[in-house]
């Protein structure tokens, strides 16, 4: 495996991560109580309360139920060194990884740009992948001088 074309087809499909959804909950409920503690009048708390629920399922529902059309769903990193996303349509893409991407064993954030789309994330957990997936994207990033510390 010493050049980038012998590695091969790295396909990431997560799964919901218990994890992620028990940190963004406890964000958002810590975010919550600053916000009552803050003695606001009622309406500003009212507000900044409807704010951060609503943040909150949209959060959820991108990052760990993958249920927004225009998140990314999947990727595939191909032996080349090109990605391929998927979204809600299940349709591959062609996208550039970001400089700003992190791989470890415990977490990975993949920073996606798609030709005429925003930059898109795809926040992996330990839960949300196998093991083996989780190493493997681990070593090709250190292997591929993506791996930043």
């Amino acid at each position: 495996m010493s050049s980038s074309g012998s590695w091969p087809v790295l396909v990431l499909h997560p799964e919901p991560s218990r994890i992620l959804a028990a940190l963004l909950v406890a964000v958002h409920l810590a975010a919550l109580l600053a916000v009552l503690a803050m003695g606001f009048p009622w309406p500003v708390t009212a507000l900044s309360c409807a704010g951060l629920g609503a943040n909150l399922v949209m959060t959820l529902r991108r990052y760990v139920l993958f249920r927004v059309r225009t998140g990314i769903r999947g990727a595939r990193w191909n032996p080349d060194g090109s990605w391929a996303v998927w979204g809600g349509d299940g349709l591959p893409r062609e996208a550039i990884l970001h400089s700003g991407s992190m791989a470890t064993r415990q977490v990975s954030v993949l920073n996606f740009k798609c030709p005429g789309a925003r930059t898109e994330s795809l926040v992996l957990l330990r839960d949300a992948v196998e093991t083996q997936t989780m190493r493997r994207l681990v070593a090709r990033f250190r292997l591929a001088g993506s791996h930043k510390r």
